[in-house]
């Protein structure tokens, strides 16, 4: 009897560790299944990945491909913008000399000075000449500058602006040489551009280079120049008794 239930017992535990296995089994071939799955679905995941980066690999060659088309474009058309602009500068100014050159010789230009007439009264000693009877009637661009003068000389201009009770030098001119006695017309090496009001001053080293009259202008003088920048009250001219008047003056295109 007693055998009999040790048998018994050991055909129940026998059953039980056979549905255990038999349990563990299907889970086990379940999670397998769910695994093959999930690696199908990566691989198909990874191979979609794939097709999409050969694509963007295509389109980012096609695009250095323009970008280089259209970096050689630009530069082409940066050469030819280039030429265009120098060959254009170049044109006008040909075209700007030229017309000058003709304002000159048909004397169509504006005139601001003294009449062209031969003077008689000289200064010795250098000499700044600042015309207060002729200041600029309108703003423009002053081209150059007409002298009689009793010899061949150095001389230059300058152009003085009235700023609140001071007359500054805002435009310098280079040491011009006139080659003759009489009239001298040079043109000025750039245009300068004046407002109305401005006042044209001459600088002579040599101040029987050139002839004045008394008692018909208001031209006044210093004996020493003025940098460029420097300013001197209206004042400290010298010449306004003398009411002088000289054969000086500039000429350009006014408003």
């Amino acid at each position: 009897m007693h055998s009999f239930r040790l048998l018994l017992a050991a055909a129940v535990v026998a059953s039980l560790l056979g549905c255990q296995t038999t349990g563990d089994m299907k889970k086990l071939k379940d999670t397998n299944q769910t695994l093959e799955n999930q690696l199908r679905q990566a691989n198909a995941e990874i191979a979609s990945l794939k097709q999409q980066q050969q694509a963007l690999n295509q389109e980012l060659q096609t695009t250095k491909q323009v970008l280089g088309v259209m970096g050689t474009e630009k530069q082409s058309r940066v050469a030819e913008s280039t030429a265009l602009r120098q060959q254009a500068r170049s044109f006008l100014l040909d075209n700007v000399d030229r017309m000058r050159q003709f304002l000159l010789d048909a004397n169509l230009n504006d005139y601001v000075g003294g009449e062209q007439v031969a003077r008689k009264l000289v200064d010795k000693g250098p000499v700044l000449i600042a015309d207060f009877s002729h200041p600029m009637p309108r703003g423009g661009q002053l081209l150059g500058v007409t002298a009689q003068l009793n010899a061949a000389c150095p001389f230059a201009v300058r152009v003085l602006r009235k700023v609140e009770n001071e007359y500054v030098v805002i435009w310098q001119g280079p040491m011009l040489e006139a080659k003759q006695a009489g009239v001298n017309r040079i043109m000025f090496p750039v245009a300068v551009g004046v407002e109305a009001g401005d006042v044209a001053a001459y600088y002579f080293p040599d101040g029987q280079c050139v002839a004045y009259d008394k008692g018909t202008g208001n031209f006044r003088y210093l004996s020493n120049d003025l940098p460029l920048g420097g300013s001197v009250y209206a004042t400290r001219f010298d010449g306004e008794k003398d009411r002088r008047m000289y054969s000086l003056g500039v000429f350009g295109l006014l408003k």
